[in-house]
């Protein structure tokens, strides 16, 4: 989707690689083909993207890039979730850093339509919910930074790119799961569609935008454009 060719050729298909000092997130310096916000770039098209796989550092690319690594959350707290480095543009990175949602800010009524029978569930010894707000947090935080870019960036990047990992996540940690949490996959689905309706409210008449979150292990996902 972001270079039209296959794995083989832009290298860019796994969460790590190996470099001489062991191994390594892939990112930037990964790519063998230019992805396509790079080419819109060079033609004078203003782009955004955020959370795509293998942007980090968001810093070091042409255009406005919000990397995979910033809603990645870390810390006990929102006070203490740090920003990584040069996960964003130097000049916004007080601006974005306020819009992140840290898990602990994933309340009940959050969590209830997905897991309805919340209150049945012994939160002292269950470590299925912590995952789920993880995974609520991680996608309210590049919708947030998405919502900014369209809404908020002067001049508005004319084409965006949003990886929103939920559906993958929600997959992978809950298909096929009995009650109480038998309802989290097609919840995540409910999820997803209301943060694109959102993203599509905001977007300019005019603005190319291209949102993908992934499946898991053959399930389906989603690509809109």
């Amino acid at each position: 989707l972001a270079t039209g060719l296959q794995p083989e050729q832009h290298g860019v298909w796994r969460a790590e690689e190996s470099w001489p000092g062991g191994l390594r997130p892939i990112g930037r310096a990964s790519w063998r083909a230019a992805p396509l916000w790079t080419r819109l770039e060079a033609a004078g098209i203003r782009t955004g993207v955020v959370a795509w796989p293998g942007s980090r550092p968001g810093a070091d690319w042409g255009g406005l890039v919000v990397d995979d690594s910033f809603a990645e959350a870390s810390g006990t707290t929102a006070q203490a979730w740090a920003l990584p480095r040069r996960c964003v543009p130097e000049q916004l990175r007080e601006t974005l850093r306020r819009r992140r949602v840290h898990p602990t800010q994933i309340t009940a009524a959050m969590l209830r339509p997905l897991v309805p029978a919340l209150e049945t569930i012994d939160q002292s010894r269950d470590a299925d919910l912590p995952r789920l707000a993880v995974g609520l947090a991680a996608g309210a935080t590049t919708q947030s930074a998405a919502a900014w870019m369209l809404a908020q960036v002067e001049p508005a990047p004319e084409a965006v790119f949003i990886h929103h990992a939920a559906l993958g996540a929600a997959r992978a940690g809950f298909e096929g799961r009995p009650a109480p949490f038998d309802g989290v996959v097609a919840g995540a689905w409910r999820f997803v569609d209301a943060l694109v309706g959102r993203l599509a409210a905001l977007a300019g008449p005019e603005t190319l935008l291209l949102v993908v979150s992934p499946g898991w292990r053959g399930a389906p996902g989603v690509m809109l454009a």
